[in-house]
């Protein structure tokens, strides 16, 4: 079903009230000479719904066979699997993300230790 841009607005104007932080990845190599993978510099910031409850249903739903930390709806399309994203001193790592006619499904796991 085509939704009309303004459908899509309105949705957005509503239910996107949460501001989540986009974080590059880069690597560095630890005393042992391993590497390690880390959070870098923010690139950029987008408007979502982050959802913490009914995550079972979401992954019984959508067929994850692993636990997922976060649930975020949006309609900003530059967010990609492997992405860090930082919301309230939490970074999460996208697992997946599933796009809809009214918006993008982003869900993803704890990352790091906290604020990492």
């Amino acid at each position: 079903m085509l939704l009309p841009a303004g459908f899509k607005e309105t949705i957005a104007s509503i239910f996107y009230d949460k501001e989540v932080a986009i974080f590059d990845k880069v690597s560095s190599k630890d005393a042992e000479g391993g590497v390690v993978i880390g959070k870098g510099v923010q690139r950029g910031t987008f408007k979502g719904n982050v959802r913490f409850t009914d995550l079972k249903k979401t992954q019984e739903d959508y067929g994850l066979d692993y636990k997922i930390d976060v649930a975020i709806t949006t309609d900003y399309e530059d967010i990609y699997i492997g992405d860090l994203l930082g919301y309230k001193l939490v970074t999460y790592e996208v697992t997946d993300t599933l796009l809809y006619d009214s918006h993008i499904l982003v869900v993803g796991v704890k990352y790091g230790k906290s604020g990492d």
